[in-house]
């Protein structure tokens, strides 16, 4: 990359081929007697608003004893899993054909996000030609904090979209200074040939989501998350024996293993919420997603940080505006939900085989009283035992 400026560039470099749409990387896992089957999708219609809603077929979970037995399969499993990983590298996890945005620093944030949709990524990594190095990633999450300051500042959002990226991203910084925050780290990324196990050190270590894979030359070349370590995951188990000890310590209860968020303060939101409250509760929260529930707390959809950019590409900037009417003209997600009795080898097929990142647990009733995330799945195995 030295010597170059790169407006805008799409691909990368390596022996994978680049410049193509990245695959979803959903694997599919044949018919073992211990992944969960489900039934045909169905539409359930709640006062008019059509509802794809995916009915798992309940098996039977294992049985758990006390807490110190959660904790010695949680450990045994995270051993396991890392065991795993470090046989291997980033080049084996990242798709045959991978897509990568780099945006230029010194073009308009409006740009950056612009490029992100006509390629559909989640996210775009910065460069800088005055240092020549990469200095960060923008991703939904800005433009969300971007919708956010106009409220509480005299720039429109029309005039904050055509600030640079250099220039927004001085004033982040100069704000988390001020409030004595810790300064914004340069891009963290992770060579081609390194072990998985390192991956998953490097996420969970710094608390991100998103790690950029790069060449020995430095050049980006994809992006691994959480959901790309799950494929590597589903790729193994679907070479399994049902009675396997991967298997065997995948067949408990997520919810009695302590996976996901449960109760009446999990974070939904209304169709006659405001979009600034979503769009606050998603970064406060720090959630992928938002189950949109009627007055009885039953699922009607689900509103996802995708979604803000399906918001931003509609020209919808007034934050005052009702959900109902931000995402009138959006297709209906569907909306995938899990029961806390499934196994964890369900959940992780179900979130794998999906392709999103959480699903929504559901009572008898279709009531939302939790969520589950491959970040939660991931932070769960983990904590304690990476660092």
């Amino acid at each position: 990359m030295e010597g170059h400026t790169i407006p805008i560039a799409i691909g990368g470099g390596g022996m994978k081929d680049l410049g193509v749409e990245q695959a979803s990387g959903a694997f599919s896992l044949g018919g073992g007697s211990y992944l969960r089957s489900y039934e045909e999708t169905v539409n359930i219609n709640y006062e008019s608003i059509e509802l794809k809603y995916a009915k798992p077929v309940r098996k039977e979970k294992r049985a758990l004893g006390n807490a110190q037995e959660v904790k010695e399969i949680r450990a045994k499993l995270a051993q396991e899993m890392l065991r795993f990983f470090k046989t291997k590298t980033c080049y084996d996890a990242i798709a045959n054909s991978v897509q990568v945005v780099v945006v230029d620093v010194n073009l308009p944030l409006r740009t950056a996000f612009v490029s992100a949709l006509e390629n559909k990524v989640p996210c775009g990594i910065l460069w800088d030609p005055v240092t020549n190095t990469y200095p960060g990633m923008l991703t939904v999450t800005d433009y969300i904090n971007i919708l956010l300051k106009t409220r509480e500042s005299d720039e429109s959002i029309i005039e904050l979209q055509n600030r640079s990226i250099r220039s927004w991203r001085d004033d982040e910084q100069l704000q988390r200074t001020t409030r004595g925050s810790a300064s914004k780290k340069e891009l963290i990324s992770i060579r081609l040939d390194k072990d998985l196990e390192e991956v998953l050190r490097t996420l969970h270590g710094n608390k991100i989501k998103r790690l950029p894979v790069v060449s020995q030359a430095g050049e980006v070349m994809a992006i691994v998350t959480y959901t790309t370590m799950l494929n590597v995951v589903m790729q193994k188990l679907s070479n399994l024996e049902p009675d396997s000890d991967w298997v065997k310590l995948l067949s408990y209860g997520v919810k009695d293993l302590g996976i996901g968020v449960y109760g009446p303060h999990t974070p939904t939101c209304t169709l006659e919420t405001k979009v600034h409250i979503v769009l606050s509760s998603l970064i406060i929260d720090r959630v992928h997603c938002l189950p949109i529930v009627d007055t009885r707390r039953r699922c009607l959809d689900v509103f996802t940080r995708s979604d803000v950019m399906f918001i931003e590409q509609n020209g919808t900037y007034d934050t005052e505006l009702t959900l109902a009417s931000a995402i009138a003209t959006r297709p209906r997600h569907a909306v995938y939900t899990f029961s806390p009795d499934d196994t964890l080898c369900e959940v992780m097929r179900h979130l794998g085989s999906s392709g999103v990142h959480a699903l929504v647990a559901v009572d008898a009733d279709d009531r939302v009283f939790g969520s589950i995330s491959v970040t939660d799945v991931f932070n769960w195995l983990l904590d304690n035992h990476v660092l």
